[in-house]
């Protein structure tokens, strides 16, 4: 493959942010017929990626928050965690998209410093409320699933998930203050470049901070969500060779516990789906702060889709909750398709109110009406 060759000092500039998608936009205008070819396709692909990402986000996100909100029969605590993710991804979606796009219309970062450091501090926060929000819901089925009667706490576990969730917001806002503070727009050649890491910081910081970044944003997290499905996995496994041999419980705790396997199921898709979105972005950012090899076109694609993908993220979770949750499913067709027809509102609310009188007797089970529940169908 023929290596495009930007020069010691443009590669200076190469730093990890969103906003290097600018300063490369920028340089490979100035280089070969097939740099500017490469960027030309990305100034037209990503905007267009990035408005449906909007669009679908905010639609997604915004209903999913809305549905929890006003409806009390879904005040429980995996629901908890999953309107902190939505939130999570609708600030990043509605403050840090726009901006960002426009990168592929201006040539120069046109919102100065304040949006620059705003625009960078979101991203880190919004990662680190979607991946510690994840550990937390797999802790969440552990519990759940391998310890059921202890599940049962003196604190309710919504107002226990609320507390988890706000200690998660305000980790996630103090561990990304380094970027709000850091961040800054630098002229680079009469281009004004919004970075994460600027020419005033030592040399060896972006590099400790790919490394500390992914260790804490991505590495970490999924190692403990990988444990305690093993440990769930090992649970179950132990549970049905129980059955087997005629130790068997009662229907009841048979259905529960089948319920909370799918929610733990469901929990799992959502890691996993994070964990295909934000690897590419991370095997970028090691080659370009650990790897002397020049940007090529290959990288700049590869660079490109990665950053994508990140952001795709944050409207995925919504598409799969309205893909396998048939409760979720049946909110979103009645606020958003009103075209519905009265029986399946009717049928709504009949599954409302079996919901509310199911509630009663349990109210510390959290899976008496998540959004998280699947069909009666799914295995």
């Amino acid at each position: 493959m023929r290596r495009i060759n930007y020069g010691i000092e443009a590669r200076k500039h190469f730093y990890y942010s969103d906003t290097e998608l600018q300063e490369l936009h920028a340089n490979m205008n100035n280089s070969s017929n097939e740099a500017h070819l490469a960027s030309e396709i990305a100034r037209f692909a990503v905007p267009f990626v990035f408005l449906n990402i909007f669009i679908v986000g905010v639609i997604g996100n915004g209903t999913l928050v809305f549905t929890v909100f006003h409806n009390k029969v879904l005040h429980n605590a995996p629901n908890i965690h999953i309107v902190s993710l939505a939130i999570g991804d609708l600030l990043l979606i509605v403050i840090t998209i726009p901006f960002t796009a426009t990168i592929f219309t201006f040539e120069s970062w046109p919102y100065g410093v304040v949006v620059c450091k705003l625009s960078e501090y979101l991203q880190t926060l919004s990662v680190g409320v979607s991946v510690f929000t994840l550990t937390a819901l797999s802790a969440d089925r552990y519990n759940a699933i391998v310890n059921p009667i202890k599940h049962v706490k003196k604190v309710s576990p919504v107002k226990f998930a609320l507390i988890i969730a706000s200690l998660i917001w305000i980790a996630s806002a103090l561990l990304a203050l380094p970027d709000a503070i850091l961040s800054s727009v630098e002229d680079m050649g009469g281009i004004c470049i919004c970075k994460k890491y600027t020419s005033t910081q030592p040399n060896w910081y972006p590099k400790v901070r790919v490394i500390t970044d992914f260790t804490l944003y991505f590495s970490v997290p999924l190692l403990v969500v990988f444990v305690f499905y093993v440990l769930m996995a090992r649970m179950l496994t132990t549970s049905a060779r129980g059955l087997r041999e005629g130790q068997g419980s009662s229907d009841r705790v048979n259905k529960q516990m089948d319920s909370r396997k799918k929610v733990a199921k469901l929990v799992l898709a959502f890691v996993l789906v994070f964990a295909v979105c934000w690897l590419p972005r991370h095997i970028y950012v090691f080659w370009y702060q650990f790897d002397e090899e020049t940007m090529s076109v290959f990288w700049f694609f590869f660079k490109i889709s990665s950053f994508c993908l990140a952001f795709i993220n944050s409207c995925v979770n919504p598409i799969s909750l309205y893909l396998l949750s048939k409760q979720f499913r049946s909110y979103y067709n009645r606020y958003l398709f009103c075209c519905c027809n009265s029986s399946a509102y009717r049928n709504h609310e009949t599954l409302q109110m079996k919901c509310r009188t199911q509630i009663r007797p349990t109210t510390n089970s959290t899976t008496a009406f998540s959004l998280l529940q699947t069909t009666n169908v799914d295995k």
